[in-house]
Formats: C-alpha cells, structure tokens, sequence
C-alpha cells in the first residue's frame, strides 16, 4: 500500500523560480529534490514488490534529502511491514504534525491508532538508592532521569538494558517485547 505521490512533487512546480534562482548560489539544491524524488519512487517500487527493507532506505534517504509527510507516512507503513511498530509509530505522528487536511489524513490517523494498540512500551526504573554516577542504557541508547519509570515505545523483540556505576560490576537484564 502507498499514500499518495510525494509533497515535493506538488511544491516543485511552485518552487521552481525559487530553486532556479538559488541554483547559482545552491546547486545541490534541486538535484537533491530531484533525487529525493528518484528515491521515493524506488521506495513505493520496494514497497509493493514487498521488499520493505529496501523500500524503508529508499524512503528514508527521500527524506533526509527532501522531507515530506506523505514521505514520512509511507516510510512508516513500511516500518510497520518490517514490525518496526516503534520507529512506524514516530513517523506517523511526525506526519500528521505536518499534513494538511487532505486523503491522507484519515489513513494516518487510522494507522497511528493501530499503533498505538500494537506497539509494546518498556519501562526501565532504578531503586533509590543506586550509586552516584550510575548510567543505564537501553539497546546503546542510554537513559536520563526523565525516562526512568516511563513506559516507552519500543519494537517488538529482545532488548537489553545495561546498568553501570563506577567501582560496580555492570548489570545486563533482558527481555522480550511483544506486540500489543
């Protein structure tokens, strides 16, 4: 399934005295709108031939090069094929921040519903009395006071939470999300 064509194509044609006169100054300019749009279309490409983890890099460098909601929206049903609920979940709601009031919208509002039903939440919390200096990180992604005791979105699967302290031997824990 797709969303739509690409925001970019309708902004290209309005843009197209702005990116001609910024060319001399900016020339990446248009050849990244025009690669972004290349990518994007390889990634729908991906994506209905069913290699969704090709299709998410595609989609994904569209829209680091040019970026869009309905890119973003497309990227996320691809993340959800692959079972990355979370990642899916953020793009969703990064979409709908930017999307006007079109098509699209209700399908977006659909699915991060669906989302957020399916994607599981993992909180990590520490007792009160832990050593001074004490790190925890979550799957490489370390964790601050404000995300302790804070169910998070996370994808299905094995994650592993590291907690270290100085003069302490580290602690692995791990566990197993599942959907919904």
């Amino acid at each position: 399934m797709k969303v739509g064509t690409r925001d970019a194509l309708f902004r290209a044609a309005s843009l197209l005295p702005l990116v001609f006169g910024l060319s001399l100054s900016t020339p990446v300019l248009a050849q990244d709108i025009v690669t972004a749009e290349a990518l994007f279309n390889s990634g729908l490409a991906d994506m209905e031939a069913g290699r969704y983890d090709k299709g998410c890099k595609a989609l994904a460098e569209s829209q680091r090069l040019d970026p869009a909601p309905g890119t973003l929206l497309n990227l996320a049903l691809a993340e959800e094929k692959l079972g990355e609920l979370a990642r899916a979940w953020q793009h969703v709601r990064e979409a709908l921040a930017e999307l006007p009031a079109d098509d699209r919208r209700p399908l977006a509002e659909k699915l991060l519903a669906d989302l957020e039903r399916r994607v599981p939440r993992l909180a990590v919390a520490l007792t009160e009395n832990v050593p001074p200096g004490t790190r925890v990180h979550r799957d490489d992604v370390e964790l601050q006071a404000g995300s302790m005791g804070v169910a998070l979105p996370v994808d299905p699967g094995t994650h592993v939470v590291v907690v270290t302290a100085e003069g302490r031997e580290e602690m692995r824990y791990v566990t197993t999300a599942h959907e919904g």
